[in-house]
């Protein structure tokens, strides 16, 4: 069984594809915590953390800024969503990530807000289709399923 962030081809697999919405996260003290919303534009004047240039999101991030007249140059670049909210954290910038990584309540001085125009983040879980998975298999299964579940709504916006 495995988390993935695109299909890939090899044995008869069973996957599931799960999508989240995106969110801008930022240091409490940004300029961005006011705002209801982070729409493209108000990332023009911030320091921007992306994601590697192949991921998805940071490709999607690029496009609705450029369509909107907006180019923006990241300063520096993280590998993973988590690794990202850590460098928001330490005060790098701010970034668009899951709303899994994005939401989370972790006291870190990290903030987020809605993104618009909508960004998903696609993944699939997937399980090879020729064998039944064990029951702790089937157990973090049903849990990864269900937090996926919950992040298809964003939460309400924790107050500053």
């Amino acid at each position: 069984m495995n988390l993935v962030e695109a299909l890939i081809a090899a044995q008869p697999l069973q996957p599931e594809t799960l999508s989240l919405p995106c969110v801008c996260i930022f240091p409490s003290d940004s300029p961005l915590a006011p705002k209801d919303c982070i729409a493209p534009d108000d990332l023009a004047e911030q320091r921007v953390i992306g994601i590697h240039d192949s991921n998805k999101v940071d490709r999607q991030v690029r496009e609705v800024c450029a369509a909107a007249g907006i180019k923006i140059r990241p300063s520096i670049h993280g590998f993973f969503f988590a690794v990202v909210r850590r460098m928001v954290a330490e005060g790098a910038g701010g970034a668009i990530v899951d709303a899994l990584n994005g939401c989370l309540l972790l006291n870190d001085g990290v903030n987020w807000r809605p993104f618009a125009p909508e960004i998903r983040y696609e993944t699939a879980l997937i399980v090879k289709a020729t064998i039944e998975p064990s029951l702790p298999a089937r157990s973090f299964i049903r849990m990864i399923r269900d937090e996926m579940r919950i992040r298809l709504a964003l939460p309400d916006i924790a107050p500053l």
